[in-house]
């Protein structure tokens, strides 16, 4: 069995709370499979190019950079994504590092319809944070962090859980190790979801 951790925040863990309480998701999931195992990603650190030109002619090649890469990512069984939400969504890295490895008859297929089909058949959880409180309705639509990250997991063929901390911005009320405190139980079930 084996994971992957996916970060995408260039803070480190002690002043971040997704990182956090993606931390929690880790150490909870290897308590629960021993025997797991676990490649982590820093997208942050590792960046992966944006499309573009040069990267947009190797996009199909099942022999170029993005197909190894998705040939990769397709041979794992759980998925655990940290981020925190950046002007709505998740930060550039991470959207660069989705439009490396979900690439068609890799990770998802189109139908005879055209309809996608995931050809992943893991699981996913996203563990995200937000500055703002993005609980009323108005802001719910417009926060696409968890949306996009449901989407993905859907199209790529996973099980889906998220856990998005609302509310730990500059104003917060929590520290890092307060919301650790507050949302553990919460993550814990995430997991146990997986």
């Amino acid at each position: 069995m084996k994971v992957l951790y996916i970060t995408a925040n260039p803070k480190e863990i002690k002043d971040s709370v997704c990182l956090s309480l993606g931390e929690v998701a880790l150490n909870e999931f290897k308590a629960k499979h021993p025997q797991v195992e676990v490649t982590t990603l820093d997208v942050c650190a590792n960046e992966y190019a944006h499309i573009n030109g040069d990267t947009l002619k190797d996009y199909m090649n099942p022999h170029g950079l993005c197909g190894l890469a998705a040939t990769d990512f397709v041979s794992y069984d759980y998925f655990i994504v940290v981020a925190p939400m950046w002007n709505l969504t998740v930060p550039s890295a991470l959207k660069a590092f989705w439009d490396t490895v979900i690439i068609p008859n890799i990770t998802f297929r189109y139908n005879e319809q055209g309809r996608t089909e995931g050809l992943c058949k893991g699981s996913m959880l996203y563990i995200g944070a937000r500055g703002g409180d993005y609980s009323s309705e108005f802001l719910q639509d417009i926060a696409c962090d968890d949306r996009m990250m449901k989407g993905i997991a859907g199209m790529i063929g996973c099980k889906y859980q998220s856990y998005v901390a609302n509310g730990v911005g500059g104003y917060r009320q929590r520290s890092v190790a307060d919301w650790v405190d507050f949302a553990a139980n919460d993550v814990i079930s995430a997991v146990g979801e997986m």
